[in-house]
């Protein structure tokens, strides 16, 4: 189960319970510092324009990761369509021929623990920890662009004056430690029916999509 620490007391000594008093400030939504960034080069005919953006000392309340792991019940949390990390939680079951099957000795739960980061998954009633609280730094490359512009001898014959062909790559890759789909989230679904956005809330956002786009610009 998790562990939480007792933190109460003026001046931050345990008084030896756990309860409201040990509630604590442990994320901030609020990046340090956003920004964006270009690189455009050309080399004879060809171009090439990178459109980069990032945000750096931000939190996210990841809670879908809490969600997943707080599943009340051995059935939902075995069987369950669930999130790769709870390869990473304590059990206390194994799953045998289809069967769930209850690990009773400490040898069998030590190895089935053995590189058990995460608690159990069979917790009733989930609490927000720091868990779920993760940096949302992030460098994200959000267009790649590369084009070729035809040499003005091969238009020639067919009476166009210019003619550049391209690709274009939409959200193309992304740089951060955040172990959810995205970090750029702000997505809240419980609260006031999903009607405004949350900066820094992950709870069931969907992830943007990596478009990909051709195209041809003539000038006749």
């Amino acid at each position: 189960m998790p562990r939480f620490k007792d933190v109460s007391g003026d001046d931050g000594t345990p008084d030896g319970i756990i309860d409201e008093k040990d509630y604590v400030e442990i994320g901030n939504m609020n990046p340090k510092h956003t920004g964006g960034f270009n690189i455009n080069v050309n080399y004879r005919n060809f171009d090439l324009g990178m459109y980069f953006n990032w945000s750096y000392g931000n939190d996210i309340y990841n809670a879908n990761k809490l969600a997943t792991l707080y599943t009340g019940e051995k059935g939902g949390g075995m069987f369950g369509n669930k999130m790769s990390i709870v390869n990473d939680s304590y059990t206390y079951y194994e799953i045998q021929n289809g069967n769930l099957v209850r690990l009773t000795t400490p040898q069998q739960l030590d190895a089935a623990n053995a590189k058990a980061s995460l608690p159990s998954t069979f917790l009733k009633q989930g609490y927000v920890s720091d868990i779920g609280i993760e940096d949302g730094s992030y460098l994200r490359l959000n267009t790649l662009i590369l084009g070729y512009t035809l040499p003005k001898s091969a238009l020639e014959k067919i009476k166009i004056s210019n003619l550049r062909v391209y690709g274009t790559i939409y959200n193309v890759c992304t740089l951060t430690g955040y172990s959810g789909l995205d970090p750029e989230v702000n997505a809240q679904k419980n609260a006031n029916n999903a009607r405004y956005p949350t900066p820094g809330f992950d709870w069931g956002t969907y992830p943007r999509a990596r478009q990909f786009v051709f195209g041809v610009n003539a000038t006749f």
